[in-house]
């Protein structure tokens, strides 16, 4: 299903990105962690976007892009890019390295929330089904829409292509694996403005300390850019886990997007994390999902995460839209839980 169009003639930078994340079988004897950065930079070639900086640790090696961030792990590749860049026609040449070291593809998932300016978008993101067909020439998989049609919803396409009887993969697919987003629109100018250079801009670590990103996720190594004029990304390891935040701060389109994959203890401590994220940024609307392995799923009952209602200033709160729960079908074990909240402003309530 093509995204409906907007309302109005009106066009901005498209914020909400487009994820790929690609998991390889398990290998003794290669990584992608040895990859050079220019095989990484003739990848992101074909999405039209650019590596700005990087930081890695002993887990982890991770890209800021010019539109958003790439993820490299020994076995594991996520990319997320925004606007209007080609993010799919990155596949052939991922494939392609990949084979260099012998390793095959265990399971990939493509997925993207509703965008703003769809008709700006360029092939093979014109809509879904060219997306899923163009994935379909390259996997088996499944495609899904999740959330209500008329509202903000979710597009995800899951190719399983996992052999739970090797022996190697059976012995690393025990991590659990849960992946947590944020989804935020029409932030107040307050909260925008942080993210727009000015007379008063230092630099993007002050910004990360001054807005409150850097408590989200305490103990981070962080990386982040403050584009000029106006826009902000940053990536953070913690550990072996991920997290990545990109801001449009125009006031007609602004959005901000939050993700991690780090496995908390239960499912009030992602609630908890939830509502930092929005105290942060104070959205008009909000879109999150948690993404979980059958292993999250039964340790920390991930369904459970989001509330009917959550928290703002001055009285106000954020109620529940709907909410979606999908065990995907296959070996995979995956399930999702989405929901949308919008803000219920009190009668005397600011944002």
């Amino acid at each position: 299903m093509c995204d409906n169009l907007p309302s109005d003639e009106i066009f901005g930078f498209e914020g909400p990105e487009k994820k790929l994340e690609i998991d390889f079988k398990h290998s003794k004897h290669a990584s992608l962690s040895h990859v050079h950065q220019d095989e990484w930079q003739r990848m992101l070639d074909e999405a039209k976007c650019t590596i700005i900086s990087t930081m890695k640790n002993e887990h982890c090696t991770c890209f800021v892009l010019s539109e958003s961030s790439l993820f490299v792990y020994p076995f594991k590749v996520i990319i997320k890019t925004c606007g209007t860049t080609t993010l799919l026609k990155c596949i052939p040449v991922l494939l392609e390295i990949a084979k260099g070291l012998d390793l095959e593809v265990d399971f990939l998932w493509f997925s993207r929330k509703n965008l703003n300016f769809p008709e700006k978008q360029l092939f093979p993101h014109s809509c879904f089904e060219e997306e899923t067909e163009y994935l379909n020439d390259h996997f088996h998989g499944k495609s899904y829409i999740l959330g209500p049609k008329d509202r903000d919803h979710w597009y995800l396409y899951i190719a399983d292509l996992s052999d739970k009887n090797n022996g190697f993969d059976k012995q690393h697919a025990a991590k659990t694996d849960i992946t947590m987003e944020v989804l935020m629109h029409d932030m107040p100018v307050s909260v925008t403005q942080q993210f727009v250079r000015s007379e008063d801009f230092v630099d993007a670590k002050t910004t990360t300390r001054t807005s409150g990103i850097a408590d989200l996720l305490p103990n981070s190594m962080i990386d982040d850019f403050a584009f000029d004029p106006c826009g902000y990304s940053m990536n953070g390891l913690l550990d072996e886990a991920y997290w990545t935040i990109h801001i449009t701060p125009e006031q007609h389109c602004s959005f901000v997007s939050f993700e991690t994959n780090f496995v908390f203890s239960s499912a009030e401590a992602y609630q908890k994390l939830l509502q930092k994220v929005i105290d942060t940024f104070r959205p008009g609307r909000v879109t999150t999902t948690l993404f979980a392995d059958e292993a999250g799923e039964l340790e920390h009952k991930t369904h459970y995460a989001f509330p009917e209602e959550l928290d703002a200033p001055s009285g106000s709160h954020y109620e529940l839209l709907n909410k979606t729960y999908t065990e995907f079908e296959g070996k995979c074990g995956y399930n999702l839980t989405l929901c949308n909240y919008v803000l219920r402003p009190s009668a005397e309530g600011e944002r």
